[in-house]
């Protein structure tokens, strides 16, 4: 990826975050990230006995701006939602070859800690 290529990406992170929060500010999004860190450490995908944290990949991010963006657009934290997006979220395995969902490749051990996670992060905000 070139330098400008991230910068653009960059800039585009800041924009979503914006959007998602009204414009939140500095406090938004470094409760963004520290959502997006969080679930990057402490959650992974579950493949043949192998553990790829999800730091590792592109569905931290996702993840972190789904749960953000639902969690403001209901104006509460419910855990059925959380499960919506980890079905909804795809994972394409084998360039492609095989479809799975985030749910049926996070173990249920690592799916209860980001269900914690989660809450614990919707506490925070006031939700």
């Amino acid at each position: 990826m070139a330098p400008n290529d991230r910068d653009i990406l960059s800039q585009a992170y800041i924009d979503l975050v914006n959007n998602l929060t009204g414009g939140g500010g500095a406090g938004s999004m470094r409760a963004l990230e520290d959502l997006r860190d969080k679930i990057g450490s402490e959650v992974y995908i579950d493949i043949a006995g192998w553990h790829l944290y999800l730091r590792d990949t592109k569905y931290a991010q996702e993840l972190a701006v789904a749960v953000f963006k639902k969690i403001d657009d209901a104006g509460r934290y419910d855990e059925r939602d959380l499960d919506d997006i980890l079905r909804a979220e795809k994972v394409s395995l084998g360039q492609g070859k095989s479809t799975l969902t985030l749910a049926d490749v996070i173990p249920e051990y690592s799916a209860q800690d980001l269900r914690d996670i989660v809450e614990d992060f919707a506490r925070e905000l006031g939700y």
